[in-house]
């Protein structure tokens, strides 16, 4: 067993003096309260941790799917800002815009 108590409970139950058959019904009444005491339902225990998984990755799937489309608005919101300096900057005649045009092109 990968639990240490396993022993314990083993010894404790075999006493010295006492009858075979009560000796076992002992040991037999104390792994099973041991057993659900320290291992519970091992079945359900991987139902639930395999449930929680697919749910992280879920989440997970989500969460990078919105961080994309902020990346996406984000680039959107540059772009955008970017013309509208050059617009409002346009006015100006200088080499800068001349050549801003020109690469335009």
């Amino acid at each position: 067993m990968s639990n240490g108590q396993f022993a314990d409970i083993v010894q404790q139950s075999s006493v010295k003096g006492v009858e075979v058959v009560s000796s076992k019904q002992e040991l037999t009444s104390n792994l099973k309260t041991w057993n659900k005491e320290v291992f519970g339902n091992i079945f359900y225990r991987k139902k639930r941790v395999v449930g929680q998984l697919q749910g992280i990755n879920r989440l997970e799937k989500e969460l990078n799917s919105e961080y994309n489309q902020i990346l996406k608005q984000e680039e959107i919101y540059w772009y955008k800002k970017s013309r509208c300096q050059w617009i409002s900057f346009s006015d100006r005649n200088t080499a800068y815009f001349h050549t801003k045009a020109i690469i335009r092109r």
